[in-house]
């Protein structure tokens, strides 16, 4: 097979489903499952490594929350930064979805 034929991985599709793949780990590990599907984004949010947006996306009627990273400091960051500011922002999740995570000490760290 010539360099013509062979296709280049989607850096896109592999993006994606790693920031998923971290979603539903955590979901189970930290959250028990609990937590409701939600938009995953990238976005270039001023001063932000990332946040939560409380039923941002709508399709048919249906409403869901959004948690977008920053993509300007994910290669300029430790993979475990990265991965806590999705944790952080996913606790905001199960506060909007009434499990009160996303009160107290822990939440401002």
């Amino acid at each position: 097979m010539n360099n013509d034929q062979m296709t280049k991985p989607n850096p896109t599709d592999a993006q994606f489903a790693a920031f998923q793949n971290l979603w539903a780990f955590f979901n189970q590990a930290l959250f028990l499952g609990v937590l409701q599907p939600v938009f995953l984004n990238f976005s270039r949010a001023a001063n932000s490594f990332g946040f939560f947006a409380p039923l941002r996306w709508e399709s048919n009627g249906e409403t869901t929350h959004e948690i977008s990273l920053n993509p300007a400091y994910l290669r300029h960051r430790e993979p475990r930064a990265v991965v806590s500011t999705l944790v952080h922002e996913m606790v905001h999740a199960s506060g909007s979805d009434g499990a009160n995570l996303a009160t107290g000490r822990w939440c401002r760290r």
